[in-house]
């Protein structure tokens, strides 16, 4: 229930705060230290999908009725719910760092609602995120302490600048 209730906490934080980021991100990129490092995890198993066409990922539903999926962002694995409510990448702090995302406390600017009040996000772009083959270059994400996110989210910054993604017959289609 605690699960149910911070996901709800998040989605409406980005419903909230999707036009005042719009504005600001491209105004303000944060300057954090993103440096590339080298791969030392492989991905978990994971349930995906890659279809006989190029650039086409098919994703089961979870258990739990979500889309799970593993990706490289700058090269490093890191795993998502799939969040069409979200209006950015939202990436744990933790998973932020995996893939070589280094952030001060200053960095942490953009006030965010969560069911415990308010909360800071750090903004960030990120070089790239790769699901089986699908590749999108500089992301706007934002990053949040791992206290308050308990999974990343893979959100409309990502979504939408795939050629096409829908849901049918309990199936997740990305296609590049």
């Amino acid at each position: 229930m605690r699960e149910i209730m911070f996901f709800c906490a998040v989605m409406g934080i980005a419903a909230l705060f999707a036009p005042q980021l719009l504005s600001q991100f491209a105004a303000q990129t944060t300057t954090a230290d993103t440096r590339r490092v080298e791969k030392t995890e492989t991905h978990r198993e994971t349930n995906r999908v890659r279809s006989s066409v190029r650039g086409t990922v098919e994703i089961p539903v979870a258990r739990n009725g979500h889309f799970v999926v593993d990706a490289d962002v700058n090269l490093s694995p890191v795993r998502f719910v799939v969040d069409t409510g979200a209006s950015f990448v939202a990436l744990r702090q933790s998973d932020a760092e995996i893939a070589g995302i280094y952030l001060n406390q200053s960095d942490f600017n953009v006030p965010v609602s969560t069911a415990n009040g308010t909360a800071y996000a750090a903004r960030v772009q990120l070089d790239s995120v790769e699901i089986d083959g699908i590749d999108i270059d500089r992301v706007n994400a934002v990053v949040l302490p791992d206290g308050l996110l308990g999974i990343s989210l893979l959100g409309n910054s990502f979504l939408n600048r795939l050629h096409r993604f829908q849901v049918s017959d309990n199936r997740l289609v990305m296609e590049n």
